[in-house]
């Protein structure tokens, strides 16, 4: 297929010529370079959004073919979003990166079985839990993720399979999503009626997440509507250029949550949050657009939820916990929430000590530890120390990809620091009120 062809089917009838558009914005004039992880890693003009952006201007004026080595480089990129938030002129970066994605996976063969594979596993709740049955029993439960940590295995694995282990999250013995009614009446007066979106990692590794964000909701005059039939969010899929499940993904979340009359449909996961706010961009002319876009408004963090409605304060404790928090990039830069989770904090009692470079990001982004380990751990790294000058003995954060890092960088440093959903700290907050009255 020629670009043209490739580009219609990825993007719409005039997408690609948006694309077009957008590229020649680029000034060339190296600010993303400053703020670019993996630039700082590399120190290579072709690991860098200046030079990302110039080879998908190549490709979709079709100077250069979206061979197997741009595919490779345009997945280098974390998508934390530093390099358009310096942007002079305004352009998009992330945006074009994923886009350049999309054109890859219609014309690479070994994107497009990866996009549907992951389509397969997260297109429902149910085929998640069972995609990951066998990590969670075979693997952790039986005892064989314990051996392989003590034999030291993990040292001589070929082609570096061993290190992907340290980044294997403790799935929980069962899926969040069976914990959590449909309707979680508010307590006292109801006051408003919202919608909780669970993330599948909250489902599958954090069920303690879900599970505090609606005591929480609750706790502060929230009838909570949990619908369990929720589809992954899609930005797995958009990192593989797979935007046709991003799409489908849009059309059954925002019909879901239609039915459920809510106020607001209310996230704990900040990539969730970010690409759920994100759907209308991605749609094209899909019949279902208007409502995409209705369900879209309505998205909001829980830390920026629980400020616009005046979150209770519960009763403090006398000793406040040390804590720094991790601003992850689609919470920050994505949806421009950076105090409220700070709020959170402030209203535990907590003593909130700020990490240098708190918006930088982990490594973590999605499943970046697995596909791209070595480059991960030198962005960790830096992060690791931030976090070790804080003096911390937790470290909170609002996505579980950044909870999951972070948990592999203070177990790989041998550090005593707890890594925590603000939210937990809130509830936890609210249950020792309850058992002290």
């Amino acid at each position: 297929m020629t670009i043209e062809q490739i580009g219609k089917r990825a993007f719409g009838s005039d997408g690609l010529e948006r694309i077009r558009e957008e590229l020649i914005g680029c000034m060339r004039c190296g600010f993303c370079l400053s703020v670019c992880p993996i630039y700082s890693e590399t120190g290579t003009e072709t690991n860098s959004p200046r030079g990302w952006l110039a080879l998908t201007k190549a490709v979709v004026e079709e100077r250069h073919p979206a061979t197997r080595n741009f595919a490779h480089l345009v997945t280098n990129c974390l998508s934390c979003k530093a390099c358009t938030s310096v942007c002079p002129p305004g352009v998009p970066i992330d945006d074009l990166i994923l886009a350049a994605r999309a054109l890859t996976a219609q014309s690479r063969r070994g994107l497009a079985v990866k996009a549907a594979l992951l389509r397969l596993a997260m297109g429902h709740p149910a085929r998640m839990d069972r995609a990951l049955m066998p990590v969670r029993l075979l693997y952790q439960r039986s005892g064989l993720q314990s051996l392989f940590r003590r034999w030291g295995l993990g040292k001589v694995l070929p082609f570096g399979a061993g290190r992907l282990d340290q980044f294997i999250p403790a799935f929980a013995r069962r899926s969040g999503r069976k914990g959590i009614p449909y309707l979680t009446p508010a307590q006292g007066e109801r006051k408003h009626r919202v919608g909780y979106f669970q993330s599948c990692m909250d489902a599958a590794v954090f069920p303690e997440s879900a599970r505090a964000t609606v005591a929480v909701l609750a706790a502060n005059g929230c009838e909570v509507v949990t619908p369990p039939a929720t589809a992954c969010c899609g930005m797995p899929s958009r990192a593989l250029g797979d935007l046709r499940t991003v799409r489908e993904c849009a059309s059954w979340n925002a019909a879901l949550f239609e039915k459920a009359v809510v106020d607001a449909v209310i996230v704990d996961c900040a990539t969730c949050g970010s690409m759920l706010r994100e759907y209308p961009g991605v749609m094209g002319t899909e019949p279902s657009q208007a409502q995409i876009e209705a369900f879209s408004r309505r998205v909001v963090d829980v830390s920026a939820f629980l400020s616009q409605i005046g979150c209770r304060e519960p009763e403090r404790p006398k000793d406040g916990i040390r804590v720094t928090y991790h601003d992850p990039c689609h919470l920050g830069r994505g949806q421009g929430v950076t105090e409220e989770p700070r709020r959170m904090l402030e209203l535990v009692g907590a003593e909130l000590v700020e990490m240098a470079e708190s918006d930088l990001c982990c490594g973590g982004a999605g499943s970046y530890n697995v596909t791209h380990p070595e480059l991960s751990l030198a962005v960790l790294e830096r992060k690791m120390a931030n976090i070790k000058s804080t003096g911390a003995s937790v470290v909170a954060t609002g996505c579980p990809a950044c909870q999951i890092q972070l948990q592999a960088g203070v177990k790989r440093h041998g550090l005593s620091v707890g890594v925590v959903h603000p939210v937990v700290l809130l509830a936890q907050a609210y249950a020792l009120e309850r058992q002290r009255s």
